[in-house]
């Protein structure tokens, strides 16, 4: 998987930059996802109704999200000048720190619930700090 998401991510780097890596990431995660699932699925303990539909499609969701997020602000770098304007580093920032707090953002708005269960742990371990 590792080696199809370098691929993927190299090859729509291609035709549409910085954005097919970021593209090419969350292709290969879906595409390990489903490798897993079927690999899994051989035990019998697992052949039960187990997947977990409402938190793949609420993944999926913010992977779309944090994708054209990515795809709308990566058009105000300069990448073609090179890595080493200023400017632009500070857009990869912008992008990168954007994309990680939209997608959590989502995660929580759209109620995933691991996301809600880890969320509740901190607020436990907090309030007990304090």
């Amino acid at each position: 998987t590792i080696i199809f998401t370098g691929f993927i991510g190299w090859w729509l780097s291609q035709s549409i930059e910085i954005v097919g890596l970021a593209l090419g990431l969350a292709l290969g995660t879906w595409f390990q996802l489903f490798l897993l699932t079927i690999l899994l699925l051989k035990h019998s303990e697992l052949r039960k109704k187990w997947w977990p539909w409402r938190s793949s499609l609420i993944y999926l969701i913010s992977s779309v999200g944090m994708s054209l997020f990515v795809y709308f602000i990566r058009d105000f770098g300069f990448w073609q000048k090179g890595p080493f304007i200023y400017y632009n580093w500070l857009i990869l920032l912008i992008l990168l720190l954007g994309a990680a707090f939209l997608y959590t953002g989502l995660l929580f708005v759209l109620r995933e619930e691991l996301f809600v269960r880890f969320a509740i742990q901190l607020k436990s371990k907090f309030d007990k700090r304090t």
